[in-house]
């Protein structure tokens, strides 16, 4: 016999008719399984407030790279969540509802976005 499934018989069933311990590792058991569905079914509903947050922002959130010099004036125009600075060049991650600068490509929006988003508005 396979001894997992000895010792699961044996704590689920008992030896005895009026074994103590097997009322209690069978609560125990449907405690444990409560609190796995509580903590999935709240990571399901962080996912989705989430991706409901960011999609409204979506389309508001650009990426250039320009100059130091151009970044400083697109900075002064347009709120910036980003800054990275890579040799000569500095990587902006704007976010406003028009593009700011020709060539700015779209990109996805994540919950920072979203808040710089919203603060600017209210």
């Amino acid at each position: 016999m396979n001894l997992e499934l000895f010792i699961a018989r044996r704590l689920l069933k008992g030896s005895e008719a009026h074994s103590v311990s097997v009322p209690i590792v069978r609560i125990a058991l449907v405690g444990i399984a409560l609190g796995v569905c509580v903590m999935l079914l709240s990571i399901f509903i962080i996912t989705g407030f989430k991706k409901e947050i960011t999609d409204k922002v979506e389309g508001c959130v650009w990426k250039c790279i320009v100059t130091e010099q151009e970044a400083e004036q697109i900075a002064s125009s347009f709120l910036v969540s980003n800054m990275r600075n890579s040799g000569k060049n500095v990587e902006l991650r704007i976010v406003s509802e028009r593009q700011p600068v020709a060539g700015a490509e779209n990109v996805e929006s994540t919950l920072e976005d979203a808040y710089l988003y919203h603060a600017q508005i209210t």
